[in-house]
């Protein structure tokens, strides 16, 4: 759930005004095309750009932002960067009827009563039933994910951390008066489990800590640890220096220390011995038989020189940890969400992209789990990114390889030979000696005698002649892998398709 489809009415649309001002070139747009857009006459327009600039100074850091109508007919944004819509987002949310409500219903339902959290929030009645009414039809197309009437807490608790994630990251602490007690969880917890805890890491279990500890003080507790059937071993006392911290009236049970140690199981937060104790895939076969699908394609999709004899056991491992995320604490995405890059990497990888493809259609048509668009775009560079880092180049049928043979001798031909290698693009394979593998002759001089593409380089590369060889390499990559690729894939979610995308989290 977008957190725009709760702003007040005009900030939401002041908010789309600014998104597609920042995403047009330059910053650039005329008033004809926002008037042809949003529907909106010459005069709510100037005053959506008063609005609009209002709100930029009130979130403005040292250099402000804001819009400008110097050139006639034309507004442009001036430092309209992430981080400013970002804030304002937050602004909006903040100053929601519809938000207040929705705070209201899940925190603050069985511990305030209605008429004083509305005297505190500046609400009148009427206003906050009209809100309660909206908020009950927007909640109802896709807050939840799917899930079994016994799984509601869970899956609510999930919606709510993936929310809040989402709109306050990197730009805000909600809930502050719990900020203390967060604070003295995460230090017991890293003590407790013998970690340290990185940045990211902490950041993310803030959020999480803090929907866990509201959940509760409102008296909605978690009875099944993980959805559907799935199980993993307990706390069993590990979690215990938590009780000295968290008051009675928290309602701590041993099934809400279960819930909370399978969350730092499953994202990472154990030490690995620990971890790989607690999760494996006889304990969720969900995960693990996706692992098997995965790696069954992986074997008979033609992008391994001899499947038989390739070592697949660190690309298994990293596979199941996705899925474990996948089938139980799925946080929704806000990075690698871009589909514009999807076609760079399918170009890079005609193998990878096939085998990729085909395994989120199967996805989609068993719908277990049930994917939406922006979670099938995260899949693809979450798969891409596995496959490159934990299939071995050698392994791979459409490796590369560069001979790299300069005449001013080995102190040359080392340095460019290491800063090939650097590029770890997963494909290229450096050579020192013709061989009859060799697809690419790469030198200072060029040699008539050789029927292989050649690469002269008289001088120290500059960037242009690393994009020459770049555009090589993929090219003979490419012919490799036209006889077994085919030609057209399922693409279920049409993630090469921009204008495709129907979910995608607001920027």
């Amino acid at each position: 759930m977008n957190a725009s489809a709760l702003f007040n009415a005009e900030d939401r649309a002041s908010y789309r005004i600014l998104q597609a001002i920042s995403n047009a070139a330059n910053q650039t747009l005329s008033e004809s095309t926002l008037q042809e857009q949003f529907g909106l006459t010459k005069y709510k327009l100037n005053k959506v750009f008063d609005g609009l600039n209002a709100d930029l100074v009130a979130v403005s850091t040292e250099t402000p932002s804001y819009l400008d109508d110097l050139e006639k007919g034309y507004w442009r944004a001036h430092h309209l960067t992430k981080v400013i819509l970002q804030k304002l987002r937050v602004m909006y949310l903040k100053r929601s009827y519809e938000f207040t409500v929705f705070e209201y219903q899940f925190f603050f339902s069985a511990r305030t009563p209605k008429s004083k959290y509305m005297k505190e929030h500046f609400i009148s009645n009427a206003k906050f039933y009209e809100a309660s009414a909206q908020l009950k039809n927007d909640l109802a197309d896709d807050f939840l994910s799917p899930h079994e009437p016994a799984d509601t807490e869970f899956a609510t608790r999930l919606a709510l951390f993936q929310f809040y994630f989402v709109a306050y990251n990197g730009i805000a602490s909600p809930f502050k008066e719990l900020d203390e007690t967060v604070a003295a969880l995460i230090r017991t917890l890293e003590a407790q489990l013998d970690v340290a805890l990185l940045p990211t890491q902490t950041t993310k279990l803030r959020f999480f800590l803090k929907i866990w500890l509201l959940r509760m003080m409102n008296g909605q507790h978690i009875e099944k640890v993980l959805p559907g059937a799935l199980e993993l071993p307990g706390a069993n006392g590990r979690l215990d220096g938590i009780h000295k911290i968290l008051p009675k009236q928290f309602g701590v049970t041993s099934a809400e220390l279960d819930y909370l140690y399978a969350f730092l199981a499953i994202w990472h937060y154990l030490p690995p011995a620990s971890e790989t104790d607690l999760i494996s895939a006889a304990r969720l076969p969900k995960a693990g038989r996706m692992t098997d699908e995965f790696l069954v394609l992986v074997q008979s999709r033609h992008i391994l020189d001899d499947p038989g004899e390739t070592d697949l056991s660190p690309l298994r491992q990293a596979l199941f940890g996705l899925h474990v995320q996948m089938v139980t604490f799925y946080l929704a995405p806000t990075t690698f969400i871009d589909d514009q890059q999807i076609s760079f990497f399918a170009n890079l990888y005609p193998g990878f992209d096939e085998l990729i493809l085909t395994f989120i259609s199967q996805l989609a048509k068993r719908a277990d789990p049930v994917l939406n668009r922006t979670m099938a775009v995260n899949l693809y560079f979450s798969y891409m990114f596995t496959l490159i880092n934990y299939l071995p180049t050698e392994a791979l049928r459409d490796k590369v390889y560069v001979c790299v043979d300069f005449a001013q001798g080995p102190i040359y031909t080392d340095y460019i030979s290491r800063t090939l290698s650097s590029f770890d693009n997963a494909f290229i394979v450096v050579e020192h000696r013709l061989s009859k593998h060799t697809d690419v002759y790469l030198s200072d001089f060029s040699d008539p005698t050789l029927a292989i593409p050649q690469v002269t380089w008289a001088n120290p590369p500059s960037p242009a002649d690393w994009g020459e060889l770049a555009d090589l390499t993929v090219r003979v990559k490419q012919a490799k892998m036209q006889t077994v690729v085919p030609k057209t894939v399922s693409d279920p979610f049409s993630l090469k398709r921009k204008d495709a995308s129907d979910d995608k989290a607001d920027s």
